[in-house]
């Protein structure tokens, strides 16, 4: 079969000169795979690539059905597994051959021919390059989630099928899965997948949970946080029963920081931050507070507070607001200023929807640019970011204090970032594995697990609204002295950074965990890498040095270790070369 030459979307690695085996030979600008060798018991990783690049790539995204029968086939091989181990050595992974019999015996027993099959074969061998994740069940919740991305899939599909991968993993039962789409004539056959749902998707899996506790092989050393899996797929787990955690993966994936004055948010992310309650409550709490205080009780009828909401997004401080304008009984008056058009929308509708006509005007503007027709009383915004201001708060605020009141009120009033070293030697070897120097000079959000702090917190850079400095200057420099309290020792990895954020007086919004806000998720912490780890003896101090430096176009922070002798590091990330948020 001829290899398809059109770029399909994958990411997955490129090798220039792939060397030919058996399996797969050259055709002009692609390769053609034999069906009889490609279950070869020793394919190399150049063979699984060639063999990838050859087999026809139908663009069809995933369902819930081949999820549940590549979940099977994982387990399969996990079982081939276990059955081969001897005494009590801990288990390791799959190997790609255990992985492709085990797509032979499953196929099978779902009614499907695996010599003709390419669709599921393919995406076993797409899993198997996946060198950011050594586990097989890590490797297909990024390709689902990579799928996702590449179909522009409905959050909700996409909820559905990790939801169908949780289960599956865990033992439970299926979530109901959809009727497959009416398949075009001869369209399934190519790729061995049938038309009709295969009896198998219905009944596999439908065991009851383990009374047991179900442990993941190496999961002690990976560290997951069980109950963040089981709360974010919706899924209950019966008292004393630890699962495999993959929503826990996403959440300790690399990610960027978000860069939304650059770019527009997409839906699903704002449907991510409109979940977290405990962000909106304490908003409310802190406009309430800040109402009361402003319009004293004799002029609640008579008095108006101009209120402006700047990043409105589709319209949950909005929401908040008005809230607190009911339990104040104070009346109050709400622009909202939203440059993405998307939001505006949903603003516009939800004005409606909702009967904020007349109280609520939304203005589809960028708030440095738009003209207000009278000034705020309150300025109202969520432009933080994992380390405060790395999302450019300060510069957006000051942009839009100009129709401020003199004694205008900014809500939040200050905040204020934290740092402190770390020893996670998983977080360093996933940016090591994108093999290149950009990627050590670039900061990035992630929940962290199991990972050692090898000393308190320090403050690090702090900005107060609204700023009535002559002149605004938002770039900042500081050195830190850590004393590292890990008893014999251990290696710094990089470090990790929060906030803490007062909304209104002593209303506070935090990530920094002395004083996290309960229940709050809308922000993971950041992560400064470092590219050579050091060994730090215990009681050694380590002297950091931190910059957030701006240019005409961009803001970026550079990041060094000055101390212990020896352990000094090249800054990283000069003149934000790798990484910066572009204003």
């Amino acid at each position: 079969m001829a290899a398809d030459a059109r770029d399909d979307g994958d990411d997955t690695p490129r090798s220039p000169t792939p060397p030919t085996p058996s399996t797969v030979r050259r055709v002009g600008g692609g390769y053609e795979w034999t069906r009889s060798e490609r279950y070869t018991e020793a394919m190399t990783a150049a063979a699984a690539y060639n063999c990838y690049r050859a087999l026809p790539c139908d663009g069809a995204a995933l369902t819930a059905t081949d999820v549940a029968l590549l979940a099977e086939i994982l387990k399969a091989a996990e079982a081939e597994l276990d059955a081969g181990g001897s005494g009590g050595a801990p288990a390791q992974q799959a190997t790609l051959s255990q992985v492709l019999r085990a797509h032979q015996r499953v196929l099978r027993g779902a009614g499907l021919d695996p010599e003709v099959d390419a669709r599921y074969y393919r995406t076993l061998l797409r899993l198997s390059l996946d060198r950011a994740e050594p586990n097989w069940w890590g490797r297909l919740y990024r390709e689902i989630s990579a799928d996702a991305r590449r179909h522009d899939m409905p959050p909700e599909q996409q909820q559905m099928l990790m939801n169908v991968l949780l289960s599956c993993r865990v033992g439970g039962p299926l979530p109901e899965l959809p009727a497959p789409a009416p398949a075009e004539p001869g369209a399934a056959e190519c790729c061995g997948v049938p038309a009709a749902q295969p009896e198998w998707a219905t009944t596999v899996v439908q065991a009851s949970r383990p009374a047991s506790p179900v442990q993941q092989p190496g999961s002690g050393d990976v560290g997951w946080d069980l109950a963040d899996a089981a709360s974010e797929a919706s899924l209950p787990l019966p008292p004393g029963t630890a699962v495999d955690p993959l929503q826990a993966l996403r959440a300790r994936r690399l990610e960027s920081p978000l860069q939304p004055l650059q770019d527009n948010l997409e839906s699903q992310t704002y449907e991510t931050f409109e979940r977290d309650g405990t962000k909106y409550t304490t908003y409310e709490e802190a406009v309430y507070r800040c109402l009361l205080d402003r319009v004293p009780q004799e002029e609640a009828e008579s008095r108006v507070t101009v209120l402006m909401v700047v990043g409105a997004g589709r319209g949950p401080l909005v929401a908040a607001s008005l809230r607190a304008s009911v339990r104040a009984r104070r009346r109050i008056r709400i622009y909202a200023v939203e440059k993405n058009p998307n939001a505006v929308v949903t603003l516009q509708n939800r004005a409606i929807a909702d009967g904020w006509e007349g109280t609520v005007t939304i203005v589809p503007a960028d708030m440095r640019e738009w003209d207000a027709p009278e000034q705020a009383d309150v300025l109202v915004s969520e432009l933080l970011g994992s380390f405060g201001d790395n999302e450019l708060s300060p510069e957006c605020l000051d942009g839009a204090q100009r129709f401020l009141k003199p004694d205008g009120v900014s809500i939040p009033q200050a905040y204020t970032s934290q740092l402190q070293p770390i020893t996670s030697h998983k977080l360093w070897n996933d940016v090591r594995a994108y093999d290149d120097l950009e990627h050590f000079e670039t900061a990035y959000v992630v929940k962290l697990f199991k990972f050692c702090p090898l000393a308190p917190t320090q403050d690090v850079f702090t900005f107060e609204h609204p700023n009535r400095a002559h002149v605004i200057d938002n770039t900042r420099s500081v050195k830190l002295s850590f004393e590292c309290t890990p008893p014999g020792g251990t290696v710094c990895h990089g470090f990790a950074g929060y906030f803490d954020a007062k909304l209104y007086n002593d209303v506070h919004l935090s990530i920094h965990p002395p004083t996290h806000t309960p229940n709050m998720f809308s922000w993971f912490p950041i992560y400064f890498p470092l590219r050579e780890p050091f060994y730090v003896p215990q009681g050694a101090r380590m002297d950091v040095a931190m910059w957030r430096c701006a240019g005409k176009h961009k803001v970026w922070y550079e990041w060094a270790v000055t101390a212990p002798h020896g352990a000094a590091t090249p800054i990283h990330n000069p003149g934000g070369r790798s990484y910066y948020v572009g204003l």
